[in-house]
């Protein structure tokens, strides 16, 4: 499964930085463009509800992560005289990097810059109960700054994680508010030689279920994760690391 998704990654990385393009930029194909980068290339934490501590509380790693296009994006395309979008998923691969900076509290950064495709985030999470027994349960935040081709776009992303630590496995669940709001300017070749520039925002919700799998003792790390999106921007990724807590 994980060398399925990687390979398709690297098979699809000629699509790094491509949206579709359009001869007519009308509000519903600059919402589901705002909504599509936003959502698709946001920073994803890859993490459950438990704090990494400070000894040393430290996880480094890669991440590789499949988005589909939102679901109104090719009608939206359609009935503005252009065509579907061909390949329909959005490939990342991001560094990533997360530490505990108390008791309670993680944040974590993700960044790639690839052939024009600019994109920055990260988090920061409050575990809001611990037990010694029993599920934990936390609260974060999620910022990314998305600049591909024509759109330019930030994300917010407030989420809710419940999750349960083991020895070996870290299972966990989630649910998220994602909030795009940006710059969509395209080139006039792009459509038709007519000049554009659109603000806009998009909002959707999402339901995230993970698994994280480590070994305390060499540090290596694997977490897997997929998403259902209202709009219809499922995602199924993974990270690849190291922790050390």
């Amino acid at each position: 499964m994980i060398l399925g998704l990687v390979l398709s990654i690297v098979g699809f990385s000629s699509a790094y930085g491509q949206l579709p393009t359009f001869s007519n930029l009308t509000g519903p194909v600059s919402k589901e463009l705002m909504m599509t980068v936003g959502g698709g290339l946001q920073h994803r934490p890859f993490d459950g509800a438990t704090a990494l501590g400070t000894k040393p509380g430290l996880e480094l790693g890669i991440t590789a992560n499949l988005a589909k296009y939102s679901t109104g994006l090719g009608p939206a395309l359609e009935d503005a005289g252009s065509s579907a979008p061909e390949i329909g998923v959005l490939p990342t691969l991001k560094l990533h990097a997360a530490k505990g900076i108390g008791e309670k509290t993680n944040i974590g950064v993700s960044a790639i810059l690839y052939q024009g495709l600019y994109i920055v985030g990260g988090h920061i999470q409050w575990t809001l109960y611990n037990p010694e027994e029993g599920v934990n349960w936390a609260f974060r935040i999620c910022y990314s700054y998305a600049s591909v081709m024509y759109a330019q776009v930030h994300t917010w992303s407030p989420q809710l994680v419940i999750g349960r630590k083991l020895e070996y496995a870290d299972p966990y669940i989630g649910i998220s508010f994602i909030n795009a709001h940006g710059l969509l300017e395209p080139d006039p070749s792009m459509t038709g030689g007519i000049p554009f520039r659109s603000t806009d925002f998009n909002y959707t919700g999402e339901a995230f279920i993970g698994l994280k799998l480590g070994h305390p003792t060499i540090g290596l790390q694997l977490v897997l994760e997929g998403s259902y999106n209202l709009a219809g921007m499922h995602t199924l990724g993974t990270k690849i690391g190291f922790g050390f807590q």
